[in-house]
Parts: structure tokens; C-alpha cells; sequence
């Protein structure tokens, strides 16, 4: 079964500049580990070719647990599917060439009113900033813009475990709720055109929420059922001397999604 929410992606070409420019979140590294080898059966829904990367964990005292990952040098042009919402007293830098449309399109005006559009810290990768904030409470919701709203509710709440807080013909509020609060999160799943690229793991921004599970041996089956495709093998990593298995899938638009069981 799926457990609670791990951890999101972040994009990045530089593990130890990224961490500092989210300092001013309130996020602090747990660790980073810079030679993290690739499962070759990655390397088809990489933008190129990498064996080796870097992956570096960031914690903040309010805000959902973000994931640092460098995959090399230069950074493909296309940005991941998700779109965080951060709460932060920090004024958000400005953006000139994102454009947020796709994830704004389904949002009620109040919500639109109450984000201010930008991007998170030197990353140049797209968020949304609560208007306001005077506290540095980092991450606090995740926008997915999807082109079959039903469809992707019913995937993930009825088999991601998340639970449907609100609905509209134009979005779904949705929440994990776990008693361990490093494991919940809010999911707001906009509907949008279908995306015109392919989605990549190593894109700028967030490609990839990881989940808590059990059994990937089960839970593998049966999100397939519901809808995801699997992208890569099972395969088992060690990360931070923590032995793990791992699956990457992704929704019906290409959004990934990462079971992760961890060894005891």
C-alpha cells in the first residue's frame, strides 16, 4: 500500500548553489550524495545520456520535503509537469519567459489572487508564491495540470491513496493524509491541454513525486491498473546507506511518479 508522500524533484546544475539559494525557504540539506549511480533502465526517459548523478535531500520544519537532483551540466530546455506552491516571506523573483497558463487555466480566481507567479530561487524553474507570507514555511502545495480530470482523480486518489478534499469541472483539492506529517501533502490537479512535450526526468523544475510504499512488488500492478505506465524495472539502489527499491511510472500526461519502498 502506499504509505504517504516522500519527497518532490527539483532540477538543478549545481547540488551546493541550489541548496543555498533555498535557504532563504527555510530548507536545510539532510544530505547529498554526488555519485548516485542510474539504473540503465532510466536512461530512456532521460533528455541524454547519464550514468552517474547527484541527489541532495532538503528539509524545512513546515514545508514538504524537496529533492535536489543533478544529472549534468546543461539542463534541457522543458520544465517537469508539477508546479510548487511555496510560502515564503521572500520576494519572488521575476519571471519573463514561463508561461504559467497551463496551471492557472482550471484555478478559481480567489486561489489565482492569493499566488503570485515566479521562480524559485537561482533555479529559473516555475512556482507559485503565497501573497503575503511572513513566514519561510517552504512548500506547501503541488499544482499537476492534467487534460482528464476524472480520470486522474480517480488514479490518485482510488489508487495513490490521496483523499479528494474539493472538486469542480476544472480542478480537484487533494490531500494524503498520514500521521507521520513529514508523509502528507496537498495535490491540486488542474485541468489543461494535453502537454505538447515529452516529459524528462532530468527537466528543470519538478518532475517527479515519490511515494511511500510498502510492497512495490504490489503496488507496481496496481497503479499500472489504474492508469500509470511503468517506465522503468523494479530495481534496487542504496541512497545515504539506506538500502531501497524503486519504480518510476508516469500518469496519463507523462507526469512521473516514483514508488519507493525502503529496506529496514
Amino acid at each position: 500500500m502506499i504509505l504517504g508522500a516522500s519527497h518532490i524533484t527539483l532540477g538543478c546544475d549545481n547540488l551546493d548553489a541550489a541548496a543555498t539559494s533555498l535557504e532563504d525557504y527555510g530548507y536545510r540539506p539532510e544530505f547529498i550524495d554526488r555519485n548516485v549511480i542510474n539504473n540503465p533502465s532510466k536512461q530512456s526517459i532521460l533528455a541524454a545520456h547519464c550514468e552517474v548523478h547527484g541527489i541532495g535531500l532538503l528539509r524545512a520544519d513546515g514545508g514538504f520535503p524537496i529533492e535536489l537532483v543533478s544529472y549534468r551540466n546543461q539542463m534541457p530546455d522543458g520544465f517537469g509537469r508539477y508546479v510548487g506552491v511555496f510560502e515564503t516571506a521572500g520576494v519572488p523573483r521575476r519571471v519573463d519567459n514561463i508561461d504559467f497558463s497551463a496551471s492557472l487555466s482550471g484555478m478559481p480566481s480567489d486561489a489565482v489572487s492569493a499566488w503570485a507567479t515566479g521562480t524559485i530561487g537561482d533555479l529559473s524553474a516555475p512556482a507559485f508564491f503565497v501573497r503575503g507570507a511572513r513566514t519561510n514555511a517552504g512548500l506547501r502545495q503541488v499544482v499537476l495540470p492534467v487534460s482528464d480530470l476524472k480520470c486522474s482523480r480517480r488514479l490518485w486518489c482510488d489508487v495513490l491513496g490521496f483523499g479528494l478534499v474539493s472538486e469542480t469541472s476544472a480542478m480537484a483539492e487533494l490531500r494524503f493524509v498520514s500521521p507521520v506529517a513529514a508523509w502528507r501533502l496537498e495535490l491540486v490537479l488542474v485541468a489543461s491541454p494535453p502537454p505538447k512535450a515529452r516529459s524528462v526526468l532530468d527537466a528543470k523544475g519538478m518532475a517527479c513525486l515519490s511515494l511511500l510504499s510498502s510492497n512495490i512488488a504490489d503496488d507496481v500492478p496496481r497503479v499500472i491498473g489504474g492508469g500509470a505506465r511503468l517506465l522503468t524495472d523494479i530495481f534496487a539502489i542504496t541512497i545515504n546507506g539506506r538500502n531501497m527499491k524503486v519504480a518510476i511510472l508516469a500518469d496519463m500526461d507523462g507526469a512521473f511518479v516514483e514508488l519507493l519502498q525502503v529496506g529496514r
